[in-house]
């Protein structure tokens, strides 16, 4: 949330560990994470932390099938 109250409207990218990239934006509130293919999904909790990487739950896979 920090890092999308920053960027003031414009999208935040970020780096998976697939070496690719997951764009975030906000729609009516809402957090949405999108991937490269155009699958998106919303942020449904809180983010758990581990030792180097993050888990970010949503509610539906991003991946287009």
């Amino acid at each position: 949330e920090k890092a999308l109250d920053a960027a003031k409207g414009k999208p935040v990218r970020m780096r998976t560990m697939g070496k690719g990239e997951v764009t975030f934006t906000r729609d009516n509130g809402a957090i949405v994470a999108r991937s490269p293919d155009g699958a998106a999904a919303r942020l449904s909790g809180d983010a758990i932390a581990g030792k180097g990487s993050i888990a970010l739950p949503v509610d539906k896979v991003l991946k287009k099938v």
